[in-house]
């Protein structure tokens, strides 16, 4: 899947296909409150860096997916409470603003 060059690994434009299949699996995992995808996608021994340097195992990366999309859920839920704070927004704006708070998704 990816090239080898002068000991850094590159991903090809032939990678992209997959990869924004793995995402769209993510993302509907997320959705549907289901993590058996998420534990399919990573492996065992995977480790992410959060954008504040914090190191997560895989189950720790699962588990806090979920906590994300609740905290997500709640806040949608609320969004009356909100009103003056996204006023003027469409239903569409509203869930992509939500998403990129909560780091729920990527856009392209």
């Amino acid at each position: 899947m990816a090239n080898q060059t002068s000991g850094q690994t590159t991903a090809r434009e032939s990678d992209r296909p997959v990869l924004e299949e793995l995402e769209r699996e993510w993302s509907a995992a997320v959705v549907r409150g289901d993590p058996r995808p998420l534990e399919q996608i990573l492996s065992e021994d995977c480790t992410l860096t959060g954008p504040d340097g914090s190191v997560l195992t895989k189950s720790l990366a699962i588990d806090g997916v979920f906590q994300e999309k609740a905290a997500f859920t709640n806040k949608f839920t609320q969004r009356r409470e909100c009103a003056d704070a996204y006023s003027g927004l469409t239903n569409a704006q509203f869930v992509s603003a939500l998403m990129t708070d909560y780091g729920l998704g990527w856009t392209t």
